[in-house]
């Protein structure tokens, strides 16, 4: 089951839109409801507002969809993080082949896979002992662009 993340912001929708294009560094020409702030895209509707949080392979990423609902005072926003990619229309037969040639080129490979583990394995190691920091999880950056970046609360 998906962790479901709530956010308070202490205003009105239009103020958090004020928000949001106040931090924009870039935006998208092509699509004025698409916004960037740093890394993250942001793609407003008129009934709801995207929050594209981190890139997720070569067309997809994963994004906050909340449910807003609005008060007099302030805003909550309620959703999960998803990963949202391409869509794959090929048939059941192709996805078979295609599966079994993916399980032959992970035997193939699986001596070079076993080195990255064990450098992965080290890398670990040495992090713990000299202690830097970890990787941004993709929780790390919904957190950062909602409440460092557009000022909400977390719930």
């Amino acid at each position: 089951m998906k962790k479901e993340y709530t956010f308070e912001f202490y205003g009105t929708k239009q103020q958090l839109l004020n928000k949001i294009s106040s931090n924009i560094l870039d935006n998208n020409f092509s699509n004025p409801k698409t916004f960037y702030i740093g890394e993250y895209m942001i793609y407003v509707t008129s009934d709801k507002i995207e929050f594209g949080i981190q890139r997720g392979g070569h067309s997809g990423g994963y994004w906050y969809i909340p449910a807003i609902e609005e008060f007099e005072d302030h805003l909550v926003l309620s959703g999960t993080i998803r990963y949202i990619g391409p869509e794959d229309n090929r048939g059941k037969a192709s996805k078979v082949i295609g599966e079994i040639f993916f399980v032959l080129f992970i035997i193939l490979l699986s001596p070079i896979l076993l080195l990255f583990k064990i450098y992965e394995l080290i890398d670990r190691i040495v992090r713990k002992i000299s202690k830097k920091p970890k990787p941004i999880t993709t929780e790390g950056k919904l957190f950062d662009l909602m409440v460092n970046k557009l000022g909400c609360i977390t719930k």
